[in-house]
């Protein structure tokens, strides 16, 4: 997955590009098939509290996800917007699988269909 992290008006520090990397690289545990992520870090009122925004666009087959969310601290809003994001890809995960069917039921399904074929082979054998 290729990640682009972009800091709007400020320069991001070495320490919240890796945290913000880290934690947006384990949305590939749920689903392998994700293109692109662009995270946008973002400061609102500098001088006011929970100002801190966090956008995650997600780009995978036939599908864009996005997220924003505002904290005090980057690392919170990071957080927040990653479990969001986590939530709406298992959502896409289940619509991806109902679409292109579930490969491991398929292959269960064809598994039962040869040894139902082999037990019916056995049996005329045996006629």
């Amino acid at each position: 997955m290729n990640i682009q992290i972009n800091a709007i008006k400020f320069k991001a520090d070495s320490k919240l590009e890796k945290f913000v990397t880290d934690k947006v690289t384990k949305l590939e545990r749920s689903f392998d098939n994700i293109t692109s992520c662009e995270v946008s870090l973002k400061v609102e009122k500098p001088e006011s509290d929970n100002n801190k925004i966090v956008e995650i666009q997600l780009v995978l087959p036939g599908q864009t996800l996005f997220n924003s969310k505002q904290a005090d601290s980057f690392e919170e809003a990071t957080l927040a917007a990653v479990d969001a994001t986590k939530n709406q890809l298992s959502k896409y995960k289940e619509k991806f699988n109902k679409k292109n069917g579930d490969l491991k039921s398929d292959l269960y399904e064809i598994g039962k269909d040869i040894e139902t074929e082999n037990e019916i082979e056995e049996e005329v054998e045996e006629i």
